[in-house]
Order: C-alpha cells, then structure tokens, then sequence
C-alpha cells in the first residue's frame, strides 16, 4: 500500500480548513465546495485503505517520525491505522461528508457562512487526527482541537439573541 494515502486522509480537511480560511469566500459557494470536494477524495481514501486492510488482517499501517527529541526521552508524530482504525476512518469521513453537504441549505444566506465551513473543517481534521493517533500525546492534542471547534461549531451564532 502507498503511504501516502492515509496521510491524505488526513491532510485534505488540514488544506481545506486553511483554503477556505484564506480565501474561501472567492471560491464558488463560499467555500462550502472545498471541504465538500476534501472530504470526497478523504472518503473514497478511506474506503480504499479499509479495503486493502479487510483483505490483510494481520496488516497495519504505522507511519512515525521524531518531532522533539530530547536524549532518552523523544515525541514522535505518526500514524497509527489497523482495522478498527480504518472503519472509524470511513465513519467519521462519511458522517463529516453529510454534515458538509446538509449545511449547504441550512446554512444558506448566513454571513458567516465560510467562516462556518472552516470551523466544520477544523472539526472533521480534529476527529480524524483521533482516529489515527499513535500515541498519547497526539491523541491530547486532537482531543483538545474538538473541543476548542465543538466549541466554535457550538457558540457559531453567539450574536444572535434567543
């Protein structure tokens, strides 16, 4: 298999998160289209990876670098897919894929409309990062992006009174 797909999975929603930040708002539906194209090309990257892991068992995909490392003690950034891995990977694309595309209309005519679709990015980046984390500390840092998008996602209208 080529390593190159499951860092793919992953890195699409990072790019379109940091596209529709810069300059969603030129593209065509303010941005909507490049998580929405993301998350297709994640999706079917993600079936393609779960496929090639459900013909091999005994196969995982373990990806890892040294990011500090500080003598005997080092933190490594990395990968980390075996089936389990894979099937949450088709989940969460497939999931993320149906928000993207049901908040075209429910978001419809919102001023903050790609600032919504960048924060939905963030999102679907951060649960994926949980998904193939390899280690503890990488697996902190995603959780933490969750929360910090839940809670953007979450207070997304705070100006609008009840």
């Amino acid at each position: 298999m080529n390593p190159v797909l499951p860092v793919l999975i992953f890195a699409l929603p990072v790019l379109s998160f940091g596209i529709t930040v810069l300059i969603g708002r030129y593209f065509p539906l303010k941005g909507a289209s490049i998580g929405i194209l993301g998350l297709v090309v994640s999706f079917i990257l993600s079936c393609v990876v779960f496929y090639q892991l459900q013909v091999d068992p005994t196969r995982t995909i373990d990806l890892s670098i040294t990011w500090l490392d500080f003598g005997e003690y080092t933190i490594d950034l990395g990968i980390l897919i075996d089936r389990f891995a894979a099937v949450m990977l088709v989940v969460v694309t497939l999931v993320s894929l149906c928000v993207h595309i049901y908040s075209l209309g429910y978001m419809k005519g919102d001023r903050r409309f790609t600032t919504y679709y960048a924060y939905l990015s963030l999102f679907t980046m951060s649960m994926l990062g949980i998904v193939i984390s390899n280690n503890l500390f990488q697996l902190f840092v995603f959780w933490e992006l969750v929360g910090v998008s839940s809670y953007l996602l979450i207070g997304f209208w705070f100006e609008r009174k009840p």
